[in-house]
């Protein structure tokens, strides 16, 4: 079904909780909660059922606030197809924080979280397009995969613009990426196949940091690091 808010949602827990089929969402207005703002899960029964059920959220548009004591958006082992926000995503630790599956994630407003802005932890982001800003600590946190991550807009963080504990394959970028530390660091054993920066990377520290038994395949500047 579809789900319209242009007014106001807000739980002692979760604002919307989804454990079964949501075709479109769509918020310009505020939905709140104490702990997370929209919850989207994969819920198995107990031992005497055994059934699975998947959270599906096949659009979410946000042009409104969406916010959370931990977690603004938490993608639990489900599964979102279309992500995109024009507005504000802020959570207490985290904007959105994915353990599932995302096909699109797009951001021309704000996504910010205390620690992290998006925290992909080993979920998978098919593209992941910024056009506006992410900011957290870290702003964009990944263990998982992203396919493709383009940035034309600005991600900051306290210690990592971009921390990369995982695999993404391609990052692209014509904006903004800083970091207190690191701009971009490619921790133990991670991978970025091409990485192409006609913008500006800095960090305090290290601009890109590559660690040990970590792979850059191509990395190609235009511009400034």
């Amino acid at each position: 079904g579809t789900l319209t808010n242009s007014g106001a949602i807000s739980g002692g827990y979760s604002g919307i909780y989804n454990n079964g089929t949501i075709s479109t969402l769509t918020n310009s207005g505020t939905i709140s909660g104490d702990v997370t703002g929209i919850y989207n899960l994969k819920f198995t029964g107990g031992s005497t059922s055994g059934n699975t059920t998947v959270g599906t959220i096949g659009t979410l548009s946000n042009s409104g606030t969406i916010s959370g004591g931990s977690a603004a958006i938490y993608n639990s082992a489900g599964t979102i197809g279309t992500l995109t926000n024009n507005g504000a995503i802020s959570g207490g630790r985290t904007g959105i924080y994915n353990t599932g599956t995302i096909g699109t994630l797009t951001n021309s407003g704000a996504i910010s979280g205390g620690t992290t802005g998006i925290h992909n932890n080993y979920g998978t982001i098919g593209t992941l397009t910024n056009n506006g800003a992410i900011s957290g600590t870290y702003g964009i946190a990944n263990t998982g995969s992203i396919t493709l991550l383009n940035n034309a807009g600005a991600i900051s963080g306290g210690d990592s613009g971009i921390n990369n504990n995982g695999t993404i394959g391609t990052l692209t970028n014509s904006g903004t990426i800083s970091g207190a530390s690191y701009a971009i660091y490619n921790g133990y054993m991670s991978t970025i196949g091409t990485l192409t920066n006609s913008g500006a990377i800095s960090g305090s520290n290290y601009a890109i940091y590559n660690g040990y038994a970590s792979t850059i395949s191509t990395l190609t500047n235009s511009s400034t690091i």
